[in-house]
């Protein structure tokens, strides 16, 4: 569908635009939605009304299809099973960037068909209704030929479509470039972005529905000629209902004038902005190359840490070395109590990538079921006691935030020593876990957050908070986060993180992941360094589905960076090889 006038684009897509949040607002105002549903939601507005979408197929048979020679830099270009079939193999693109180029050869003797639309956006009412979103395709070359140079607006199921017979080995090169809501009102994307929390919510509403009447009132008026007196008389007669702080605009022609004035100003602000964001875009191909030589360092990186027998020097081995001794104490207190457990996150990452730490590591990370790690919490500290260890190891709670408030969440153990100033030598993160009968993938997140929730309030509310959080009170706090996700202490099909630990649903530093009983348990063992520690069953299923391409150095690592801390201490090899010294002894006992 084409339009002469940019009007009449700006108007359908803020028609369109406002219905849609109108919806969703609807909805959370209703109570049928929460606050974090809604985010999401708007989330997912924000992002589909910034790319446009494009499919190409060269149809023919079965073997036909379309091979990529030079395309846009880090261009999403997809090719989904649904759309391969006895007519070929298809591809589609989906991407913000609103100036892109292509080169493709074509597979077989074919019709090439390229097919302009937005992307696919559900109605939140009905699934099986599509709402519109707008792309208005300004531009379209093929092999020098201008296809169109015009505004096309298209959406999902009003898409336009160009078709052209194709031979084996055909090359074609196309430009295209488009706009998107945004282009013209970048001021309703920032108004979706940093949505935190319920009152973030409100006031993007507010601004969005404010300024969307307000920009309509202006595609009404410049219907007419720039004559500023003819469009207050547009106003004042067709009295077009404004919010209260743009009723005085109309009041009288001075105040209009000045109104039709700073209009002008942000249209010349607007174009600057252009401008501006085509030297970002001139940056943003200097920073694919800057690209180009990480990719070369990670390389270089994975050749070092996966290819060469690398040794840490003394400090850094001191430090790992004590962080394994501590392990090996903390792994002989369950085998003497039957507890089970196993190595977690970066330490199983280690045994299976590298047999023994990552090589930048600088701590320990177990996790266990609820039984198990309610009655490792009940014998930890008798068991410091009993091997003359309670003035090394420190035990903590990680503190979270709820409201302001600090409160505990799982159990660390700390090796200190006072005279480095309690800095943290070696620690162990233990991490809890749950059995869950069942779930719903498309549900399971914003429960997890309101259980998440649920349990920090009672943890704040706690009768006696400095016995908390495993302290008398512990029943009552998991007794309703328990309900909230039908979790138990007997096995289930499936197991999901504890929600003091760091896994959460988009918030937190791991995204939550569900994973099945069966995949990890019974326990297996591992090489770690010296020793071998329990790992999950199928632990390239639990890695894969944490790191996902875990066997690869990624390109950006973290690490506490503990070993800093230690570097200028006078004796500090000394300090640590003391306390390696008394682990050992403490161990030797078991």
């Amino acid at each position: 569908m084409k339009y002469d006038s940019i009007n009449d684009i700006k108007s359908k897509m803020l028609n369109e635009f406002e219905k849609e949040i109108e919806d969703t607002f609807n909805y959370y105002q209703k109570e049928l939605l929460t606050t974090e549903e809604c985010i999401s939601i708007l989330n997912s507005l924000r992002g589909v009304w910034s790319c446009c979408r494009i499919d190409l197929k060269n149809y023919g048979t079965e073997s036909n299809s379309l091979e990529f020679i030079e395309h846009t830099n880090n261009l999403n270009i997809y090719f989904p099973n649904w759309f391969a079939n006895e007519e070929g193999k298809g591809c589609k693109i989906e991407d913000e960037k609103t100036d892109i180029t292509l080169k493709f050869k074509c597979m077989g003797n074919g019709n090439l068909k390229i097919v302009f639309r937005g992307t696919d956006f559900r109605n939140i009412n009905d699934r099986s209704i599509r709402n519109p979103v707008y792309i208005n395709f300004k531009h379209f070359i093929i092999n020098d030929e201008k296809v169109f140079t015009q505004n096309t607006l298209t959406w999902h199921n009003d898409s336009y479509t160009f078709n052209r017979e194709c031979t084996d080995g055909d090359v074609f090169n196309l430009n295209i470039e488009f706009d998107t809501i945004y282009d013209y009102y970048p001021e309703l994307k920032q108004y979706l972005s940093n949505l935190g929390n319920k009152e973030d919510l409100i006031i993007s509403y507010i601004k969005i529905k404010k300024y969307i009447k307000y920009e309509k009132m202006m595609l009404q008026v410049n219907e007419f000629d720039d004559n500023t007196l003819d469009m207050f008389n547009f106003v004042k007669n067709e009295q077009i209902e404004l919010n209260k702080e743009y009723e005085d605009v109309v009041s009288d022609y001075n105040t209009f004038l000045s109104l039709r004035q700073n209009y002008n100003s942000y249209v010349t602000l607007n174009n600057s902005i252009t401008n501006l964001s085509d030297k970002i875009e001139k940056i943003n191909d200097k920073l694919d190359l800057m690209s180009h030589y990480i990719d070369s360092n990670n390389i270089l990186f994975n050749t070092l840490f996966l290819d060469y027998e690398l040794k840490p020097k003394r400090l850094l081995n001191n430090l790992q070395t004590l962080c394994s001794q501590l392990l090996l104490f903390i792994s002989n207190i369950c085998d003497k109590h039957n507890i089970d457990w196993w190595l977690d996150y970066g330490n199983l990452l280690g045994a299976v990538r590298h047999e023994n730490f990552i090589p930048w590591d600088d701590d320990m990370d177990i996790g266990m079921m609820r039984s198990s790690y309610h009655k490792f919490v009940s014998v930890i500290y008798d068991e410091i006691k009993n091997y003359n260890l309670n003035d090394c190891i420190n035990i903590y709670y990680r503190p979270r935030k709820w409201e302001g408030k600090t409160i505990n969440a799982f159990i660390q153990l700390f090796v200190m020593n006072e005279e480095l100033g309690n800095k943290v030598m070696a620690g162990i993160d233990v991490f809890p876990y749950d059995f869950l009968s069942n779930y719903d993938e498309k549900t399971i997140g914003p429960t997890y957050n309101r259980a998440q929730v649920l349990f920090y309030k009672k943890v704040f509310e706690g009768s006696q908070r400095s016995k908390l959080y495993m302290g008398v009170d512990y029943d009552e706090v998991m007794k309703e986060y328990s309900s909230e996700l039908d979790l138990s202490y007997e096995k289930q099909k499936y197991i999901i993180p504890g929600v003091e630990g760091s896994f959460g649903y988009k918030k937190n530093l791991y995204e939550l992941k569900v994973l099945e009983s069966d995949k990890i348990f019974p326990l297996t063992k591992v090489k770690y360094g010296d020793y071998y520690f329990p790992a999950p069953k199928d632990y390239h299923y639990y890695l894969g589905n944490i790191y996902g391409n875990y066997m690869s150095v990624p390109k950006s690592i973290r690490t506490h960076l503990r070993v800093n801390n230690f570097r200028k201490e006078p004796y500090i090899n000394e300090i640590f090889e003391n306390h390696i010294n008394m682990f050992k002894k403490a161990n030797d006992q078991f």
